[in-house]
């Protein structure tokens, strides 16, 4: 028995066969480390760019140009930020800049400089234009609403969505609505019945306004302020107080406006 075995491992066909296990041993070797290579994308690194400073997409614009993933950009808001950050903009990053990374990585951890929030102070009785500055120099955005009451030019409340906001905590930049009232006490024949000004543009919205003795408070453009020549491109697509209110002469009158566009001949209308 063991002389038969000695005689096969002296067969050109043993060895035949060995020679041909080594070479499909070192060509799957080689085959599974090129597999492996190639899925983790071994020695395709970048060195992390530096993002501070950027905002969100503009972050994910630099991290293209550099050959790498920004589908999973995790970012999260920080109050705490030098006085010259600006709002939005990233101040840390993981993983830092000058880092050397895969460029398949995934996830990158960016700090975005966000509004502390504030609390909205209890302006309640106060002057109505000391308040208006107050809430201005808090960095809200304030819109100011007039109505009967028995004092003259104070404050009667300050909201926020429709609720008193008076002690909350709430963000910088958000919109707020100053409750004033107006002393003079009109008879329902001096109360003035809103005007529709939806579907006017710019222009004549506020000729409108003042047609009616009302009073224009803020006119509020979906694209920025624009020119005095361009605003006869814009049209009042909501108004506060609503068409049909019965107001007090010199009403305060909000209105949102939204230019025409070249296939929109409703002016985009919300």
């Amino acid at each position: 028995m063991i002389k038969n075995i000695i005689l096969f491992l002296k067969t050109n066909f043993f060895w035949y066969n060995i020679a041909a296990a080594v070479v499909v041993v070192v060509v799957l070797g080689f085959a599974v480390l090129s597999f492996l290579k190639i899925y983790t994308h071994h020695n395709e690194t970048v060195e992390m760019p530096n993002l501070t400073g950027l905002f969100a997409n503009e972050a994910e614009i630099v991290l293209n140009e550099n050959g790498l993933n920004s589908t999973d950009i995790v970012t999260d808001s920080v109050f705490d930020y030098k006085d010259n950050t600006k709002i939005g903009t990233i101040i840390e990053q993981i993983p830092k800049a000058g880092t050397v990374v895969k460029k398949e990585r995934k996830f990158y951890y960016l700090f975005v400089a966000a509004e502390r929030p504030v609390f909205v102070p209890d302006l309640i009785n106060e002057n109505g234009r000391s308040a208006l500055i107050k809430l201005k120099n808090l960095k809200f955005k304030v819109l100011v609403d007039s109505v009967l009451s028995e004092e003259d030019n104070v404050v009667l409340d300050i909201k926020y969505q429709g609720v008193s906001a008076v002690g909350q905590e709430i963000s910088r930049g958000a919109d707020l609505l100053l409750v004033v009232g107006v002393g003079e006490m009109y008879g329902e024949g001096e109360m003035i019945v809103m005007p529709k000004l939806t579907d006017l543009n710019a222009v004549e919205a506020e000729q409108r306004i003042n047609d009616s003795e009302l009073t224009v408070n803020s006119l509020i453009y979906d694209t920025g302020e624009p020119s005095e020549n361009d605003k006869k491109n814009f049209k009042v697509y909501r108004q506060e107080p609503a068409e049909g209110e019965r107001v007090v002469p010199k009403k305060r009158v909000n209105l949102w406006l939204s230019k025409k566009t070249a296939d929109d001949d409703d002016f985009g209308l919300h």
